[in-house]
């Protein structure tokens, strides 16, 4: 069968992001698509997340290419043009099957189904369920024995049972990075030239209340080893001619003796490369970030989120302020460029407490600082205590959906600060902190 993947455009960019052209590529439909060629199936992939053209030009696009099914990835954001885009192909071509996948279908598995334009949606893993639901709609077969399956029997929305994780993950297909036109993929602010994204783990075993990861990918993390890693990090090197990576991991040094050993890999390798990470601050010692050093990170991104211990114990974010301030010192002392991510406006927030976080931010003194105003994103238990004090629907529209930005935008206040005074510290913060050059890291 031919399939198209469909990464929907980005309707939110705004600020540096948007002047610096920034652009990620879809880790996960290159993976999906790798995993459905191996079943003999023809696939495309569009990533339309600069796409600036009309409804009519994407349902034109994807058609070109005759699909007998289109799959779209679709954060929160992104449902209302998804549906657009669906509803386009359908009026263009009735036949086409169209299946939505991706953190939303996650979060709202009950209305994922939102038109009839959308055949089928699947969540949790998706690779095993596509390829069962490709056969029973080549075949006509019994859709009720997929698990992750979402589909209607008349008016009735049926959501069948999870299956198990993939257990062995070293035993999928690298991404099918052929089918993306890589010189778009580029961060001015992090990297000189493209960068590639590789995910060596999925899962996060932390209950942080603003963040979906646990929905998709369950608290039990599942590792690739270190040497599944390093083969592909060589690849990427040596067939795609690209040394710089951005680990899609949540928290890259979560095994340290998987993350030394695959700094050993790199190293062993001369892979020379240049590398983003997410971090957590109570991962990290004088070990780990002497390891970030040789094996060439040249970002190490933390989530310190507060500078207020109160705050940080209502996000659930496990750490301490104490934790960040030995994480900042063993960097600094290795050499390691940061960039740490705040949060204001969180539940409970004060003036005081968005300016502790403010000191802090300066205390620490990382390279880069990133500020967003707290927003609650389905399956979130920060959404649902957005719905809880009625600020939000538990059903949210597309509409509604598309409102949940965190950037010079307030979607669900449940801080004791006004939309106004939080838009301010935001703009105020971004004046402050300014973008520090780093030079690169110690080898």
């Amino acid at each position: 069968m031919k399939i198209v993947l469909v990464q929907p455009p980005n309707v939110q960019r705004s600020g540096d992001w948007k002047k610096m052209k920034v652009s990620r590529p879809p880790i996960n439909l290159a993976l999906l698509a790798s995993y459905l060629r191996q079943f003999g199936h023809e696939l495309f992939i569009y990533d339309l997340d600069w796409f600036e053209g009309s409804i009519d030009e994407v349902g034109a696009l994807i058609l070109a290419k005759n699909p007998d099914v289109v799959g779209f990835t679709c954060l929160t954001p992104r449902i209302e043009i998804t549906l657009l885009i669906a509803a386009k192909i359908k009026q263009l071509n009735p036949g086409v099957k169209i299946v939505l996948g991706g953190a939303h279908v996650n979060a709202v598995k009950e209305q994922s189904l939102y038109t009839a334009d959308i055949d089928y949606a699947i969540y949790g893993e998706a690779e095993e369920a596509l390829v069962e639901l490709l056969k029973a709609i080549k075949a006509g077969g019994d859709l009720g024995k997929i698990r992750n399956l979402i589909y209607r029997e008349g008016e009735k929305v049926i959501i069948n049972p999870i299956r198990p994780f993939i257990q062995n993950i070293d035993g999928l297909p690298f991404p099918a990075w052929d089918l993306l036109n890589l010189p778009d993929y580029k961060d001015p602010a992090n990297f000189n030239g493209i960068h590639m994204g590789v995910m060596t783990a999925r899962g996060c075993p932390w209950n942080c209340i603003f963040c979906s990861s646990g929905v998709i990918w369950g608290r039990k993390v599942r590792f690739r080893s270190a040497e599944n890693v390093a083969d592909e990090l060589q690849y990427i090197v040596e067939k795609l001619g690209i040394t710089n990576v951005m680990f899609y991991d949540d928290t890259f040094t979560l095994n340290k003796t998987r993350f030394l050993k695959i700094c050993e890999e790199i190293t062993k390798r001369k892979l020379n490369l240049r590398y983003y990470c997410q971090l957590r601050v109570d991962t990290i010692d004088d070990e780990i970030a002497d390891g970030l050093a040789k094996s060439g990170c040249m970002t190490a991104a933390l989530g310190i989120e507060s500078g207020d211990e109160e705050i940080l114990k209502t996000l659930k974010k496990g750490i301490k302020k104490s934790q960040a301030h030995k994480a900042v010192a063993a960097l600094k002392s290795a050499g390691v460029p940061m960039l740490a991510s705040y949060i204001i406006g969180s539940p409970g927030d004060t003036h005081e407490s968005i300016n502790k976080t403010f000191e802090f931010a300066k205390e620490l003194d990382t390279n880069q600082t990133k500020f967003m105003i707290c927003t609650p994103f389905p399956g979130t238990e920060l959404f649902n205590m957005a719905v809880a004090k009625g600020i939000l629907s538990d059903r949210p529209t597309p509409a509604q959906c598309a409102d949940l930005t965190y950037y010079q935008h307030v979607a669900a206040n449940m801080s004791k600060v006004s939309d106004e005074e939080l838009l301010r510290y935001q703009r105020d913060a971004y004046g402050l902190f300014k973008p520090r050059p780093a030079a690169s890291p110690k080898k």
